[in-house]
């Protein structure tokens, strides 16, 4: 048995969420795989190069690494599948795991590619944002990271890997405090599945409201797929793929219309639940330091 996992029959109270509402909503986590030179408008600051997308939701500033759909998927794969072995007194949080299970469950091909999760592990933890949302929002503003920082750890697995140990920042953490939280751990190995960046970005910001009745351009927009971030042809091809696609959301629940202004509604899926902040701290379950 593996004390720091969870399993299905696990109370759903007592998890953390995977997401909070303001982090899907505005573009902290773009909808690309790997980020280019021109994806995204950027500010020459005095001393730093910051990154600016707004949405209808907010503002998210962004520096020394842009985050993408890979981040939000590592981010989401922890939540949903490994217990925290530690909460700090600081209020960061501590998980452990092995790369290998890591990347299995993030569906990758390779699951011993050490080098690649490192560096995203490195971007989390390098990364330096701030979210500004709308007036609307019960919080004005967080900076931070993702990550304090993640290293190998000398307890192993069950097969005789090392484990690997992962805090995240306390600050990143205060979103759990102040927004509210989103429950989609039923629905993350699907949209992980999807292995298509923009059409993950659209499930997750659907699945963080109640209901969405949208024009698929403007949904794009807020999602960061709009000309403001990324080239028109790619602005153009991206929608064409995300129009063929749409079978696929349906199972989240998901409907795009046929007819011009494609149309995209969505009812809350009945595997998504929302949960006032502060809530679930009585109730977390924390994994032990035995198993693997």
């Amino acid at each position: 048995m593996n004390d720091h996992k969870y399993t299905k029959n696990d109370d759903s109270r007592k998890r953390p969420p995977t997401s909070t509402a303001h982090q899907v909503r505005v573009p902290l986590f773009l909808p690309v795989n790997q980020v280019r030179s021109n994806t995204g408008k950027n500010v020459k600051t005095e001393n730093k190069e910051e990154w600016v997308y707004r949405s209808q939701h907010g503002v998210v500033t962004v520096r020394n690494h842009r985050l993408t759909q890979e981040h939000r998927n590592i981010v989401e794969v922890i939540l949903t599948h490994y217990k925290p072995v530690q909460i700090h007194s600081d209020g960061s949080w501590e998980f452990q795991f092995t790369l290998y299970d890591l990347q299995k469950n993030l569906q990758k091909k390779s699951k011993t590619n050490n080098s690649w999760i490192r560096t995203k592990l490195d971007e989390l933890q390098g990364v330096q944002f701030v979210v500004e949302p709308d007036n609307g929002s019960p919080f004005r503003r967080i900076a931070c990271s993702v990550l304090n920082d993640h290293c190998i750890s000398s307890d192993t697995g069950r097969t005789g890997e090392f484990k690997y140990t992962v805090t995240f920042n306390r600050h990143y953490m205060r979103f759990f405090d102040v927004d509210t939280h989103l429950h989609t751990e039923k629905l993350t190995d699907d949209i992980i599945a999807l292995n298509d960046s923009s059409a993950q970005a659209l499930v997750r910001y659907c699945l963080s409201h109640k209901n969405v009745n949208m024009k698929l351009n403007q949904l794009l927009n807020n999602i960061g797929i709009s000309t403001d971030f990324l080239p028109a042809s790619t602005v153009t091809r991206t929608r064409q793929r995300i129009l063929q696609m749409k079978k696929q959301f349906e199972p989240f629940g998901i409907e795009i219309s046929d007819e011009k202004p494609n149309l995209v509604s969505y009812k809350q899926h009945c595997d998504v639940w929302f949960r006032t902040p502060g809530e679930y701290n009585q109730n977390l379950e924390i994994g032990s330091d035995s198993g693997n």
